[in-house]
C-alpha cells in the first residue's frame, strides 16, 4: 500500500503578517494556530522566519503571494542579508529602488553566492562599498594626522559633516501602522523623504544643530511658526536633496557662527578643521578660520566618522520618540492609529529629529572616529 504523502499548506503573506502581529502582542502559538487552522510548529516557523517575511513585504511582494515551503536555504539567508545592505546603500545615495530592481539584484547575489559558496565577502559588499578605495582609506589617517599636527587642532576643533536621506513617515514594517499603510487610500508614507545633515566634533562634546532639507520651504504644518526657533535648521529644494547652494548657505550661516560661538565658550581659538566627503553638492569653500578637508573618493563607507553609527543611532532614537508620540495619542485621544499617522506632520518630524539628535551621547559621537585609527594619537 502506497504511503500517502503529506501535502504542505500554502500560507499567504497577509496571513503570515497577521500571525506575526498577534505574536508581537503576546498571544500564544497554540491559540494562533487554532485560529488559522495551522500547527503550532508552523506558527513557530513563521516567527523564526520573521525577518525574511518582512523583507518580502518591504520589496513590494503582494500580500496574497503564497509559499509552499518553509525550509531555509543558507544561500537565501545570505542573499537576504546582502540585499538589505544594498537597499540601505541605494537609499543613502538617493538612488530610486523598485521591487523589480530588488528582485534582479537579489538574483545576481544568489547566483554569485552559489558559484562561490565559501566566498560571501566577494558579493556582500555593495553600493558605496562595492567601489570602496581601501588603499586611499588606509593612507588618509596619516594625511589627516599631518593636517591636525600642522594646524595644532584639538579634538574640539575637528568636525565632520555627513548627510542622509530620511523617510520620516516610514516606521519598521513589523508595526501595525506599516501593515495598515499598505491599504490606506492615498497614504503614501514611504515616499515622504527629507535630507538630514549632521555635524559633530571628534571629542564628542558638540553636535551642531542639524539641518533638515524639505521639498517645500513653507509647508502648511509650519504656518505661523518661527523657523529660527525650530530645533533644526530648515531649508528646501524641490527634491529635498543637498545642493551646492544649500551646502554653502549652511556653511556660512549655520556652521561658521555656531562653531565660533562654541569655541569662544570653550576659551579656544576660532580655528576649525572640517572633514566631509567629495560629493558633487560639496563645493570648495574658503574661510580664514576654517580648513576644509575632503575624504578621498570612494572611501566614505570605510572612514566617514558620522557614517559609522551616528546616523543609525539618530534614526533609532527618532523611531523610539515617534512610537511614544503615537502611543500617547492613542491613550489620551479618541483616535485610531491611522488617524494619528495621518495627522503626523513635517513639524512633528522636526521636533522628533531634533529630540533624537539631542539624545546622542558624547561618547557615542567620539567613538565614531575610531575608523580613522591614527587620529586619536594626535588629539
Amino acid at each position: 500500500m502506497e504511503k500517502k504523502k503529506h501535502q504542505r499548506q500554502s500560507i499567504s503573506l497577509e496571513t503570515k503578517i497577521a500571525i506575526l502581529y498577534r505574536l508581537g502582542k503576546g498571544e500564544g502559538s497554540t491559540a494562533i494556530g487554532k485560529h488559522f487552522n495551522l500547527g503550532e510548529s508552523t506558527v513557530r516557523a513563521i516567527k523564526k522566519n520573521e525577518a525574511a517575511i518582512r523583507t518580502l513585504v518591504i520589496s513590494g511582494t503582494k500580500l496574497s503571494t503564497k509559499f509552499a515551503s518553509y525550509t531555509r536555504d543558507v544561500l537565501l539567508e545570505r542573499t537576504e542579508r546582502a540585499i538589505a545592505i544594498w537597499i540601505e546603500e541605494q537609499v543613502r545615495r538617493r538612488i530610486p529602488v523598485s521591487g523589480y530592481l530588488i528582485q534582479e539584484k537579489a538574483l545576481q547575489f544568489y547566483k554569485s553566492m552559489k558559484q562561490e559558496r565559501n566566498a560571501l565577502h566577494n558579493t556582500k559588499i555593495t553600493g558605496e562599498s562595492a567601489t570602496a578605495n581601501e588603499g586611499a582609506a588606509k593612507i588618509f589617517p596619516e594625511e589627516l594626522a599631518k593636517f591636525i599636527e600642522d594646524g595644532d587642532y584639538s579634538a574640539d576643533e575637528v568636525f565632520n559633516s555627513d548627510e542622509t536621506g530620511h523617510y520620516w513617515k516610514k516606521l519598521p514594517n513589523h508595526t501595525y501602522i506599516a501593515k495598515d499603510e499598505k491599504t490606506a487610500s492615498g497614504h503614501k508614507t514611504s515616499k515622504d523623504r527629507v535630507t538630514l545633515l549632521l555635524c559633530s566634533n571628534a571629542s564628542g562634546d558638540r553636535m551642531l544643530k542639524p539641518l533638515l532639507i524639505n521639498k517645500s520651504l513653507r509647508p502648511r504644518a509650519l504656518k505661523g511658526k518661527d523657523l529660527k526657533q525650530l530645533p533644526m535648521h530648515w531649508m528646501a529644494n524641490p527634491k529635498a536633496w543637498m545642493t551646492t547652494a544649500i551646502f554653502t548657505e549652511w556653511f556660512n550661516n549655520c556652521f561658521v557662527p555656531e562653531v565660533e560661538a562654541y569655541l569662544k565658550k570653550k576659551s579656544l581659538d576660532f580655528k576649525v578643521l572640517l572633514i566631509f566627503d567629495n560629493a558633487a553638492s560639496h563645493p570648495q569653500l574658503e574661510h580664514p578660520n576654517v580648513q576644509l578637508v575632503f575624504l578621498p573618493p570612494n572611501t566614505t563607507s570605510l572612514i566617514q566618522p558620522l557614517g559609522h553609527g551616528i546616523i543609525a543611532t539618530l534614526k533609532k532614537y527618532y523611531i523610539k520618540t515617534t512610537y511614544k508620540f503615537i502611543l500617547n495619542k492613542l491613550e489620551n485621544e479618541s483616535l485610531t492609529v491611522k488617524d494619528v499617522w495621518k495627522q503626523f506632520s513635517i513639524f512633528d518630524c522636526l521636533i522628533h529629529a531634533g529630540s533624537a539628535s539631542a539624545q546622542i551621547r558624547p561618547r557615542t559621537l567620539s567613538a565614531c572616529w575610531k575608523k580613522i585609527k591614527r587620529f586619536g594619537q594626535h588629539v
